[in-house]
């Protein structure tokens, strides 16, 4: 699309209210913030704010992205956050600033939210610097000279071109846009960073700062940023990343009055602690991350009836070394992505009784091909994403001895039409949200069975409990998934 430079780009804020300003908390100086500063992320977007007067918001998915690591928040959530607030074509900056705290931008399942706000005074350079460096500052502006600056520099609707310089503005009291500080230095300083020269004519000695608007980042001199300037903030911290709820999918069978256990949003240390006190051994395990950001785990146990051992936090090669070791076999595996973002395994081992082999990093083809090389069955399966967000799959496999059936890919209904067909029931089941279209898929595996059985999913760990003394049952098999 080629857009004619008589179309100006949308503005859209107002003002925040006089009260709102006064009765915010001002943002101390910090001191120790560094002599120049500059958060220049990868990748930019207008985030609606060409054709929309969604600038206050865009100011915030900006922010987001300033975050480390980068959180690129995409166009469309962007406009579908302003239009369901009512504010896609004008807003002010404290209503916005308010409304991120407890219900920011939705984007692969995970919630990102503003922390506490305080106002800056961006009269004075030592207390915008510092807050700058804390994280982007959010302005209200006036933006007509921004405007014609931005269109000098060869933008257009097709997107920004960084690297402009605004300068010699004069007072305008027009405030009707959003825009984001997120750098200071020298002129001279700021245009090496954006990989610009200074234009002759402009002394890059002065001080200036790095300003974000309309899909580009460029330099404002202090001069021109007090001439336009109305209100500023600075959210600390500019990011709370919310992870998304916990549901449980599980496979339940009369609980026959044996004992068992299981728990659920608990430490690996927990877990140690809860086969200690009920002198237990695990049957299942499947770890998660938590609305904390931290790594729990749901188990199930029961007394302990033979030798076995459980490890988590370990790699593929400390696994296999651990195996080696024990002269043992994986009973459970669980791959997940710990928060160091590497690849790390939960995993219960028992006695090698009979041929048996396991793998990871598979996909759903290559799994298909190792059974048919092994004339083997699945006993586990799990799915995970992987570091490269692809569906992988880590699967334990044993000799093949009766009928039986596996599936990934499947929806709950599908899943339910599969057994129905098969006449089978659960064996196995791991949870996992697809990458491909973020939706809610499983993984399982059947055989068939006379013993009656229940299967659930999308339930939360109090639904999961009830279902469980309702039906006077015990978990077979149970996988937590997050809620999208």
């Amino acid at each position: 699309m080629t857009t004619a430079q008589t179309q100006s780009p949308r503005r859209g804020a107002t003002p925040s209210p006089r009260s709102a300003l006064a009765a915010a908390t001002p943002h101390a100086v910090i001191f120790g913030a560094p002599p120049t500063f500059l958060v220049m992320p990868k990748q930019l977007s207008f985030w609606g704010n060409f054709s929309d007067g969604d600038c206050v918001s865009a100011e915030e998915a900006f922010a987001k992205s300033c975050n480390n690591p980068e959180i690129f928040i995409s166009q469309d959530e962007v406009m579908a956050w302003a239009t369901n607030h009512g504010i896609l074509q004008g807003a002010n900056c404290h209503e916005v600033l308010q409304w991120m705290q407890n219900g920011g931008f939705g984007q692969e399942g995970f919630q990102y939210d503003d922390g506490p706000y305080n106002s800056v005074d961006w009269t004075d350079s030592a207390t915008l610097r510092s807050a700058i460096s804390q994280g982007p500052v959010k302005i209200g502006v006036a933006g007509d000279q921004l405007n014609t600056t931005w269109w000098k520099a060869g933008s257009s609707g097709n997107g920004g071109v960084s690297g402009w310089f605004a300068t010699g503005y004069h007072k305008d009291t027009v405030y009707d846009h959003c825009v984001s500080l997120c750098g200071y230095g020298s002129i001279a300083w700021l245009a090496e960073q954006l990989n610009v020269k200074v234009p002759s004519g402009i002394n890059g000695t002065d001080q200036g700062y790095a300003l974000f608007t309309w899909d580009s980042i460029g330099i404002i001199d202090v001069p021109s940023l007090l001439a336009i300037t109305n209100e500023a903030w600075v959210r600390k911290p500019t990011t709370v990343s919310v992870p998304p709820p916990i549901e449980f999918a599980g496979v339940m069978v009369p609980d026959a009055g044996q004992a068992w256990w299981w728990y659920y949003g608990i430490t690996g240390e927990q877990v140690g602690q809860f086969l200690t006190q009920n002198k237990a051994m695990l049957t299942d395990i499947d770890a998660y991350i938590d609305v904390d950001n931290t790594v729990k785990f749901v188990v199930t146990m029961e007394p302990v009836t033979e030798a076995w051992w459980w490890y988590w936090g370990q790699t593929a090669e400390q696994v296999g070394q651990l195996l080696t070791k024990n002269k043992a076999a994986i009973r459970r595996i669980s791959p997940y992505i710990d928060t160091d973002k590497t690849l790390k395994f939960a995993v219960i081992m028992g006695e090698a009784k009979s041929a048996w082999w396991w793998y990871w990093g598979q996909s759903g083809a290559e799994v298909g091909e190792l059974l048919t090389k092994n004339k083997a069955a699945l006993t586990d399966i799990r799915a995970y994403i992987d570091t490269d967000n692809t569906l992988k799959f880590a699967v334990i496999m044993g000799e093949a001895n009766s009928s039986w059936w596996w599936y990934w890919g499947q929806s709950g209904a599908e899943v339910g039409e599969l057994l129905t067909k098969n006449k089978a029931a659960l064996t196995d089941i791991s949870s996992y949200i697809d990458p491909s279209d973020h939706s809610l898929k499983f993984a399982v595996i059947m055989a068939q069975t006379k013993q009656p059985y229940w299967w659930y999913w999308g339930q939360s760990a109090q639904t999961m409990g009830q279902l469980l003394n309702q039906n006077k049952a015990r978990l077979t098999s149970v996988s937590a998934h997050a809620v999208k």
